[in-house]
């Protein structure tokens, strides 16, 4: 295997950010369901795996892994049959912090 196989470009990529990871499938499934976050970081790992496999390049690796996170714990939980509504309340909160994040980071740098 040579240097640009996607193998040790995912491997890399799982273990570089694996807190990061962690952190945001904890973030997203709560206390509550914290006993699906293995599930969750076996989907995410499949979906990374494919991505780089595809040839697909990821540019901001900490943000695209935090993002891909949060939403394929979502999406595991709304496989669960009891959570409806409760998921799309707590992604709404999470979309508006998320954006008001990203004005705040805006400002900060174009004052710099």
């Amino acid at each position: 295997m040579h240097d640009d196989a996607p193998g040790p470009r995912y491997a890399e990529l799982i273990e570089r950010h694996a807190k990061v990871v962690r952190g945001a499938i904890r973030r997203a499934l709560g206390p509550r369901h914290a006993d699906l976050g293995e599930d969750v970081e076996q989907e995410l790992k499949l979906a990374l795996w494919r991505r780089v496999q595809g040839g697909k390049r990821i540019e901001h690796p900490v943000s695209y892994l935090y993002r891909a996170a949060m939403t394929t714990a979502w999406a595991v939980l709304k496989r669960q049959p009891a959570l409806g509504g409760e998921l799309d309340a707590e992604r709404a909160a999470y979309e508006d912090t998320a954006a008001e994040t990203r004005i705040r980071v805006r400002e900060i740098l174009g004052g710099l």
